[in-house]
């Protein structure tokens, strides 16, 4: 999280101080809290676009019943991101 900040922070607008940033893996995802400037927070989540793709998709196009289940996977993950 911390070298992703720092390459986020080496192109940003100076004047954009307080953010959250994003980072999505194939593995994991990682939220990063951002207050003028400094990173004051951040937590990893273990689902990134390899692994919902290998547990949920099974079909090409993917049925709707994939999609959904896909998509309640990343509710109740990003969930923990609030507490």
């Amino acid at each position: 999280a911390f070298l992703t900040l720092k390459g986020v922070m080496s192109v940003l607008d100076s004047n954009i101080e307080n953010f959250m940033l994003l980072d999505i893996g194939g593995g994991s995802n990682e939220f990063s809290l951002i207050k003028k400037g400094k990173l004051v927070d951040s937590i990893s989540l273990k689902f990134g676009v390899v692994f919902l793709y290998e547990k949920f998709i099974g079909l090409n196009p993917p049925e709707s019943g994939e999609i959904e289940q896909m998509q309640e996977e990343i509710r109740s993950n990003v969930l923990k991101v609030k507490e």
